[in-house]
Formats: C-alpha cells, structure tokens, sequence
C-alpha cells in the first residue's frame, strides 16, 4: 500500500479544512446570502461547515466539493472550487 494519498483523497481533505475550517482558500459569501441578516450568514456558514451527508449521489468522485444545507424555509448550495484554491496556493509559493 502507498503511503501517498489518492488525488481525490488529498482533494477531499482540503475541501473539508475550507469547508470546516475556513483553511487553504477563500470563503465567499454570494449576493443573495449577503443581502440577508448577518444571522441569517452565520446559521448558513455553520450549516455548511456541520455538512456530512455525502453520499455517492451527491459526492460522485467523494472529494465534499459541494454542500446543500437547508436553514428555514430556504435551500442553499455551496460549492467548494478547487480552482480558487489552487490559485492561492500559486500566489504564496511565489
């Protein structure tokens, strides 16, 4: 067995520090999320980050790049772009 994780593994691993952790990337805020109250922001970020359902269906290649949490009566989708994060990682190896 090799000691070198798997490039979904590695992927996975860094999406949950930036999902949970709010580590190796940027968090963004959408409009329809910052026109709402600020407490309305923070149920969103912590259900995001509290977000372990994945399953097959909604994580095909099991690297937790994207999350859907309910908070009241709305639905939202927050997906994790790995490009975001590859392009902070080239800025600080430079």
């Amino acid at each position: 067995m090799s000691s070198l994780l798997a490039e979904h593994e590695r992927i996975r691993i860094l999406n949950d520090h930036l999902r949970c952790l709010h580590r190796g990337g940027m968090v963004v805020i959408s409009r329809g999320i910052a026109a709402m109250r600020r407490e309305v922001w923070a149920e969103v970020i912590l259900a995001v980050a509290r977000f372990e359902a994945f399953t097959p269906d909604n994580d095909p290649y099991g690297e937790h790049d994207c999350a859907v949490v309910d908070t009241g009566c709305k639905r939202h989708v927050a997906p994790l772009v790995r490009r975001m994060r590859l392009m902070w990682q080239e800025s600080a190896d430079r």
